[in-house]
């Protein structure tokens, strides 16, 4: 069962239709150098993301973080690496 990540059969669909597609992730966690989809929790889920990825549909990771002291959101970084 892919749980949330049942958007991406859909997007790859779409895309493969003749649609542009994108599916964007946001973290928030300082420091962190990139985004890989954890495969030992489901297999099909870093699958799924390659194959959108090779037909051409856009998968971004932003990294965000809360400044509690200014009450304010921070982007730490707009394009984190994708590891598939």
């Amino acid at each position: 069962m892919l749980g949330i990540f049942s958007f991406v059969a859909p997007c790859l669909a779409y895309k493969y239709a003749g649609g542009n597609a994108a599916i964007l992730f946001v973290c928030s966690l300082p420091g962190v150098r990139g985004f890989r989809p954890n495969g030992k929790v489901n297999p099909e889920i870093p699958y799924l993301l390659r194959q959108a990825k090779e037909a051409g549909t856009i998968v971004k990771v932003l990294n965000l973080a809360l400044d509690c002291e200014n009450a304010e959101v921070v982007l730490l970084d707009q394009d984190l690496p994708v590891f598939l």
